[in-house]
């Protein structure tokens, strides 16, 4: 593919919006319909493609004016009428939704409405790296999970779990719970996972716990909900599968305390310049060391970009 942007237009939006990155990788994995047609708009807005430019600009007069086409033909020509310095992750976000029929766009188009990129940042949950990751993981768990019937899910370092997206797109879950510690997630998460948490009944529900100190008793935890504008509920869980993808950020404590015949799928990696990171691993043998398992049904390694990411699935 030609360039048609000068090389600082192009670095300037790849690396700005290297979400896209993260989208491309799951349309292509999932053999998307709409992935040609992705493709195109990247092309055209990242590098200046023309061809795409003019399919971009036909598709819009064949839609009709409304009171977004003309941020929608500044943002198609941007590199072409110095419009580049007024692009925004909100701009390209409400713009891919608006010409790509994918329920991933709509859900983050309706999540970045509501919470903006100064709460939220998408580079962070859609690189490269995060979305290769979780596909492959979730590739294995294909393998290993009996008909795709996932049960109860209790994840731990939720985050704002955009991850849970493809969970509910790859397996049959009954309820998924997402605990985080820290308490400005819980809300967030529960407005990315809208449909599964508002409209089915906490199908998905995120709450604020630090998963080190969680009491099992028989294979099942208690541990509180928060509601908004309402008093927390307590719930008592029993999983079929406990996935934590964020041992790099929290000891080694939650393993260690959970019961003898857990269900368990882990991942960590090796990139130890991230500040954040504070428990990564060399390899993947380290790994497993680090994590015993009584029956390890799958160990691998994934080399990404910047790092090497490990998963572990097993029964501890």
């Amino acid at each position: 593919m030609a360039d048609y942007y000068p090389t600082e237009t192009i670095d300037e939006v790849t690396k700005k919006y290297h979400w896209v990155n993260g989208l491309d990788e799951y349309l292509k994995h999932t053999k998307h319909p709409l992935f040609t047609k992705f493709t195109a708009l990247r092309n055209a807005i990242f590098y200046g493609n023309p061809y795409k430019i003019k399919e971009l600009v036909l598709d819009e007069i064949g839609r009709g004016t409304t009171t977004q086409s003309e941020e929608f033909i500044n943002i198609i020509l941007h590199g072409h009428i110095e419009w580049t310095q007024w692009l925004t992750h909100k701009k390209l976000i409400n713009y891919f939704a608006h010409c790509l029929d994918i329920d991933l766009l709509k859900a983050l188009n309706d999540w970045h409405d509501r919470y903006g990129g100064d709460v939220i940042n998408i580079n962070d949950h859609f690189s490269r790296g995060q979305v290769q990751s979780k596909l492959w993981m979730l590739n294995e768990l294909e393998k290993i999970v009996e008909e795709k019937e996932m049960g109860n899910v209790l994840m731990y370092g939720g985050w704002y779990n955009t991850f849970a997206y493809f969970l509910f797109e790859r397996f049959n879950i009954k309820q998924l719970y997402s605990l985080d510690m820290d308490p400005e997630c819980w809300e967030i998460a529960d407005n990315f996972n809208a449909k599964q948490c508002y409209k089915e009944a906490w199908r998905f529900k995120a709450a604020t716990v630090d998963v080190n100190k969680l009491e099992w008793k028989d294979r099942t935890v208690t541990f509180d909900v928060p509601r908004p504008n309402m008093s927390a509920t307590p719930i008592t869980f029993k999983p079929n599968i406990v996935i934590n993808t964020s041992c790099e950020h929290m000891t080694d404590d939650w393993f260690k305390n959970l019961p003898e015949g857990t269900p368990v799928c882990l991942q960590t990696n090796d990139y130890f310049e991230n500040d954040q990171h504070t428990n990564c691993v060399k390899d993947l043998e380290e790994a497993k060391k680090k994590y015993k398992f009584t029956d390890l049904a799958y160990a691998g390694e994934l080399k990404t970009f910047l790092y090497k990411r490990f998963t572990l699935i097993g029964i501890v």
